[in-house]
């Protein structure tokens, strides 16, 4: 799998040997928004969409995180 990316961001991933390409959606009429991550998965040689999920992205507010690395100290 190669990995597309930018400097600060994953784009998706590429199966060079099936040809396979996943990529990341922001489109709300995906399903994507605050909270949710949702995938695409083409088809490179037909250009046909096989696959999307959608998984929840948990938000740790900031709060909890600077309380947790205080009481480690």
């Amino acid at each position: 799998m190669k990995q597309l990316r930018c400097p600060n961001t994953m784009h998706g991933e590429l199966d060079e040997e099936s040809g396979i390409l996943e990529v990341k959606c922001t489109s709300k009429r995906c399903g994507a928004g605050n909270g949710v991550i949702v995938m695409h998965k083409f088809d490179l040689h037909t250009g046909k969409m096989l696959d999307t999920k959608k998984f929840s992205d948990p938000v740790i507010p900031i709060g909890i995180e600077r309380r947790e690395h205080a009481s480690h100290r």
